[in-house]
């Protein structure tokens, strides 16, 4: 299994963490676990430098993750990562302002959770980000001024954020 590149358990209706021995897969590049039942936090071991420069593709949505994607660890140093998808889970906290050093991310999709804050700027103006979601969290404040025309739909759900695309900041 150490050659395994692609791992799609999608839709099995999984319980518990997920298992250790995923995250040993040498050189796996997509993993797609979404629509199980997950639970728990965010593996820490993506952290431990296992070929984690490798992912190309992660999507653990509609799980029930809890924690804070800080426990994700060096996801930051996921070098070849185009798409991470963790919607639909409980996760909280901030977004990560390490996100914004995934210089390949085309996708990255982080709705209908708990995140709270506001957003990175980092984050939301990566060269390549071609696909934002942060949509029905609690996040506050301004959105920052991107370049890629993210619809409205992107940031709904969050009460307390403003400025293009939604509706401008309210000034005192």
């Amino acid at each position: 299994m150490a050659s395994l590149s692609s791992l799609n358990l999608s839709n099995n209706g999984f319980h518990s963490a997920i298992p250790v021995e995923i995250m040993n897969l040498s050189i796996l590049r997509i993993l797609d676990l979404h629509l199980n039942n997950f639970t728990g936090g965010l593996p820490p071991i993506f952290g431990d430098g296992l070929s984690l420069s490798w992912y190309s593709y992660i999507d653990l949505s509609y799980n029930m993750f809890v924690g804070r994607i800080d426990n994700f660890a060096n996801l930051g140093n996921m070098e070849s990562l185009e798409t991470l998808v963790l919607s639909n889970n409980c996760l909280g906290g901030s977004i990560p302002e390490y996100l914004g050093k995934l210089r390949q991310l085309r996708t990255l999709k982080v709705a209908k959770n708990g995140f709270a804050g506001s957003i990175p700027s980092g984050v939301i103006n990566l060269v390549r980000l071609r696909e934002f979601d942060v949509s029905y969290n609690k996040l506050t404040g301004k959105i920052p001024s991107h370049t890629t025309p993210f619809p409205a739909s992107s940031f709904k759900g969050n009460s307390g954020l403003c400025d293009s695309p939604l509706p401008p900041c309210e000034t005192a």
